[in-house]
């Protein structure tokens, strides 16, 4: 659970235990058996993942579509999404797959964690990090004692990292919790500061001054590298690396929910990979009305996206054919006893095991363990917010906007110059959008489409990337004039709306405005948006703007109604400053290539 949208997910995680490095999935009439080649052996915290560990794709044996499986052998249904053709349920060199029962008479072997690699992706990152912030110390030692100063720092470098490691700062289930995670990271600076003034004293030196300025620097820097660690990881899972599998367990209205929200956001780090429960087929069937997509299709009607089986028995099995290092157990789909039973049969092989609690929405600081004569019970704190924490958002808006207010003014001088020489249309658009508590309100924005935009919106409608909702988007609208398309990448096009912001109809930071039309389609449950004052940025623009599904939209934008606070807005706001120096500094580079392939293509044609 997390504070806010996590980009580490769990691929971090490392948990001690036994790894089955071999698993043999046993013909009809044998019985399911480790390798004796192969036995289990012990794992590594540090450098071997169980729960990141993926098995290779097993090659299927021989199964008649009518025969009956042994107690020991594998029931599971393999049709793909493009029915029994798809690779997943396609004959193979070890034999063939039928629908319904499979038998796989090859050894499952276990491939190496990804997680190490992210693991010293990080921790290299935290190093450089720390010899950034103490290195001047040792460089500008005092002439009379360089060797002194330099075994100060090394002792301050390596106390810090040790620190950090046994924090658990190198496992998601810290990482994820960024507020937990800084402050782990301020606890383990302050070690490393006090070994540094520690190795000064014993060594004849002592300077609080200078330990406290690098332990801070060493804080600082260590948070900046982590973050953009986590923008890095997002990227890259969005793209399909670093996933972890993850077997379903329960086939009721909240795994459909599960399936949505980790099939459609895969910057979470999951990928599912197979369903367990009484009518699996129903969580993909129900997915598609959780996802907005479509009433929910009839029985059959629908591929099974994923291999899915019907009893836990098959979960080693399962898990092994689909590489899953993880199961995710449905509490209320399965019950509290097959909850457990689900948990340690995961664990005894190996898997992680998570459970959702059908909670969501609330924030992680939100919920509390609480033990009750042993059993675990979920405390929810209301959320209160303070009168000074309104009037801070409110005082905050204020003083950012003036802030922003001289090169604010000085950008739209030289925008609108821009705009009127490219056609001669107006400078500024105004449009009317849902404010809060529904109130209607006039956002203004610099004109970036045609002047007759508008009307041409049926003829773009085809080019619609978002799915599932009335949100439309395309990346390459031709209704975009092409200084528009500078506005946008930059964001320049928005800063009129500072003047909404002073004004108090909208705020630096709430979820999106939204158009009338828009508006029409949402259900009351996400009209609770409008509680809040519509935002410049938001959640959703942050952490999912990129993101075509229409459930992302609709579940960051209620998780932040239901869970604000100014520490957010805070984060938000860098993670955007971010994002659009980072999205201005790409288009740069990706111009000045463009320039130099189309000057370079002529002279190397010619030998020149």
């Amino acid at each position: 659970m997390r504070t806010t949208p996590s980009t580490l997910g769990s691929a971090l995680d490392g948990t001690p235990g036994q790894v089955q490095p071999q698993l043999k999935i046993p013909r009809p009439g044998t019985a399911a058996s480790p390798s004796p080649s192969a036995p289990p052996a012990s794992a590594s915290p540090a450098s071997a993942n169980p729960a990141s560990a993926n098995p290779a794709s097993a090659s299927p044996a021989s199964a008649s579509p009518g025969h009956t499986a042994s107690p020991g052998a594998v029931a599971l249904h393999l049709t793909g999404p493009d029915g029994p053709n798809h690779p997943s349920a396609s004959n193979t060199s070890a034999g063939n797959t039928s629908v319904g029962n499979t038998s796989v008479g090859n050894t499952v072997s276990m491939a190496p964690p990804r997680s190490a690699a992210l693991r010293r992706r990080l921790l290299a990152s935290d190093l450089a990090a720390l010899l950034i912030a103490w290195g001047p110390e040792a460089l500008f030692a005092a002439p009379a004692r360089p060797g002194a100063r330099l075994l100060c720092v090394l002792v301050a470098i390596f106390s810090q990292m040790g620190a950090m490691g046994r924090s658990g700062l190198y496992r998601s289930r810290v990482c994820s919790m960024r507020t937990l995670e800084a402050l782990r990271v301020v606890a383990t600076a302050v070690v490393g500061a006090a070994a540094f003034d520690i190795s000064e004293w014993l060594t004849g030196g002592h300077d609080v001054v200078r330990a406290l300025s690098s332990g801070a620097g060493a804080c600082a820097l260590v948070l900046v590298g982590r973050w953009r660690f986590g923008r890095w990881l997002k990227l890259e899972r969005a793209d399909g690396r670093f996933l972890r599998t993850v077997v379903i367990v329960g086939d009721n209205e909240d795994a459909a929910a599960v399936w949505d929200l980790l099939s459609s956001e895969p910057e979470l780090g999951y990928k599912v990979g197979g369903v367990i429960g009484d009518d699996p087929e129903s969580v993909w069937r129900s997915a598609l009305s959780v996802a907005k997509l479509s009433e929910e299709p009839a029985p059959g009607t629908v591929p099974a996206p994923v291999p899915v089986a019907h009893s836990l028995d098959d979960l080693g099995e399962l898990a092994a054919a689909v590489g899953a290092s993880g199961v995710i157990v449905v509490n209320s789909a399965v019950g509290g006893e097959t909850s457990v039973a689900a948990v340690n049969r995961a664990l005894a092989l190996g898997l992680h095991a998570q459970v959702w609690p059908g909670l969501a929405g609330l924030a992680a600081r939100r919920m509390k363990v609480v033990p009750v004569l042993g059993a675990p019970t979920i405390y929810v704190e209301p959320q209160d917010r303070a009168g000074w924490e309104v009037a801070a958002k409110r005082a905050m808006d204020i003083v950012v906007t003036l802030a922003l207010a001289p090169v604010a003014l000085v950008l739209l001088g030289l925008c609108a110059v821009l705009i009127k020489a490219e056609d001669r249309g107006p400078v500024i658009h105004r449009h009317k959008v849902v404010g809060r508590h529904g109130v209607p309100l006039t956002v203004y924005k610099l004109r970036t489409m045609v002047p007759n935009a508008s009307t041409m919106l049926n003829q773009v409608a085809a080019l619609n990337e978002r799915r599932g909702g009335p949100l439309f988007k395309a990346s390459y609208d031709p209704r975009v004039t092409r200084v528009g398309r500078l506005l946008r990448a930059s964001s320049i096009d928005e800063l009129p709306q500072l003047w909404n912001v002073l004004m108090g109809t909208m705020s630096l930071v709430g979820p999106r405005f939204a158009l009338p039309a828009e508006v029409a389609h949402f259900d009351p449950e996400l009209r609770r948006r409008h509680q809040m004052r519509p935002g410049m940025t938001g959640l959703w623009q942050s952490e999912a703007r990129d993101n075509p599904s229409f459930s992302a939209y609709r579940r960051l934008d209620l998780f932040y109604v239901d869970n604000w606070s100014l520490l957010l807005d805070v984060a938000i706001l860098m993670n955007t400053a971010y994002q659009i120096w980072a999205k201005v500094v790409r288009g740069a580079l990706s111009r000045r290539r463009n320039r130099a392939t189309t000057y370079g293509a002529p002279a190397a044609a010619t030998g020149q």
